[in-house]
């Protein structure tokens, strides 16, 4: 595929494509990472790249939002009068579902496996600061902890 772009003009990447396809902020490493598996740098013009493989990272792009957390807080900062904030976002079951139905349509539209398992959950849990045990030195032990 040919670009129409003149020299010196803005260039419109596939990793600015992927970033625009939602409305929060993606990580930049986890465009890098998504457009690594598929072998197509992210720095690649837009117009470069045919329409299979935009589909094809568009929908892995949603099955890594719909891996990740339901809920990413905002973050911002501020000096002296100056500030800036990124904002966060929160799916619901829904919102997941829908994106991984679109997905599953582009994996099937291409003849690519979907092998995603929404059954897996994973729990983190902590048991907080735990006083420690002393040596006859008086010397802190380090927690063993079985799991």
């Amino acid at each position: 595929m040919r670009c129409s772009c003149k020299q010196g003009a803005n260039i419109y990447t596939v990793g600015e494509y992927l970033s625009d396809c939602v409305n929060f902020a993606v990580p930049d490493g986890a465009v890098t990472a998504i457009c690594a598996e598929r072998d197509i740098e992210p720095t690649t013009h837009y117009g470069y790249v045919d329409q299979r493989d935009r589909d094809l990272l568009k929908a892995d792009l949603f099955v890594w939002i719909c891996v990740g957390p339901t809920k990413v807080n905002s973050t911002s900062d501020s000096d002296n009068g100056w500030s800036h904030s990124e904002g966060g976002y929160q799916l619901t079951d829904e919102d997941k579902d829908r994106m991984l139905a679109y997905a599953k349509t582009i994996y099937d539209k291409y003849g690519e496996e979907f092998d995603y398992d929404d059954s897996v959950e994973v729990t983190v849990s902590s048991f907080g600061i735990q006083p420690c045990d002393y040596n006859e030195a008086g010397i802190p032990l380090p927690h063993e902890v079985s799991l």
